[in-house]
């Protein structure tokens, strides 16, 4: 029986390492790209090096994707945050959330879904994580926010407009959940916040059943759902 193959943009902790699980535990093959993961191969798993911060680590990855397998769901996982007055804000803070939150993550999505237009026949899904930041205003998150309010805009018109019934679009709208992110400034009501390892098993099973060619979910860590994933 083939195996399916999963692109995980962003897999090194957190949300993406757990989707990554997620995903090998249903044995497809993993394609994990971060930057702080070490360039090896395994029976599959393939770990890719990639920094969303330059460019030129972004078009090195595209360069070598093509070599690597066929991608039959891609998740774009990749971020990074930054909380603060905004006119305090470095230039480089700001350029790499927005590079790795968006534009360098945006050459690697486009990448993919030209892949998916050309393998017109086959069932592919494209799942966007995006967070509830991406949705509502966010207090010193401005820079942050406005990356997630892109993702969010992205993914909706790439639903809107697919061509290709055979590819599955969906986009996930996050709470907060216990991750690495929280590591340096916790608050104070962390233990609310959602598990990700919940989160990612809800997300990899949603999209392996997903019938419509658009899904779009909230998931905030207040709602039923959320509460359930603590």
């Amino acid at each position: 029986m083939t195996r399916d193959t999963a692109l995980i943009l962003g897999a090194s902790k957190g949300l993406g390492a757990e989707i990554a699980a997620a995903c090998r535990s249903r044995e497809w093959r993993t394609i994990e790209v971060a930057s702080s993961l070490d360039d090896a191969a395994a029976e599959g798993r393939l770990t890719l090096r990639c920094n969303l911060k330059g460019e030129h680590s972004t078009r090195t990855l595209l360069q070598r994707l093509p070599g690597a397998m066929a991608i039959d769901h891609f998740f774009w996982v990749a971020g990074t945050w930054w909380e603060g007055e905004f006119a305090e804000m470095t230039l480089k803070e700001l350029l790499a959330l927005i590079d790795v939150n968006f534009r360098n993550a945006m050459l690697v999505a486009h990448a993919v879904w030209q892949q998916h237009m050309r393998a017109s026949s086959t069932r592919a899904t494209y799942t966007v994580i995006g967070s509830t930041s991406g949705v509502r205003p966010r207090k010193n998150q401005e820079v942050y926010a406005a990356t997630k309010h892109a993702q969010v805009g992205f993914a909706r018109s790439l639903g809107e407009s697919n061509p290709n019934p055979n590819v599955h679009v969906s986009l996930f709208i996050l709470g907060g959940m216990r991750t690495h992110l929280f590591d340096a400034k916790p608050p104070a009501n962390l233990a609310e916040f959602m598990d990700p390892a919940k989160v990612a098993a809800h997300i990899v099973r949603a999209v392996a059943e997903q019938q419509d060619p658009y899904l779009e979910q909230e998931v905030s860590r207040d709602t039923p759902l959320g509460q359930s994933l603590r």
